[in-house]
């Protein structure tokens, strides 16, 4: 099993504030940031109020097009837990 980098720790602690900014799991937000699950779209305005990644990204945007603007989010500082 492959040991986890420095970043993904960090880039998971940053979703996991995403996540409870939202009232979700931290698995949830990874599974819609991979596209393993699509993003409901009351879910998508509030992920658009935290991160300012517009709804219709969340909602109808490719898998690359949620992990790249979510890797932006989480490397701005703007994920960082307060």
């Amino acid at each position: 099993m492959k040991t986890p980098s420095a970043y993904q720790k960090r880039k998971k602690i940053k979703q996991k504030h995403v996540a409870e900014s939202v009232g979700v799991a931290q698995s949830f937000i990874s599974q819609i940031v991979t596209g393993r699950r699509p993003c409901p779209r009351g879910l998508a305005l509030k992920l658009e109020k935290v991160t300012g990644i517009k709804k219709e990204i969340w909602v109808w945007g490719t898998p690359k097009q949620i992990r790249q603007s979510m890797s932006e989010y989480l490397s701005s500082g703007q994920g960082e837990h307060p």
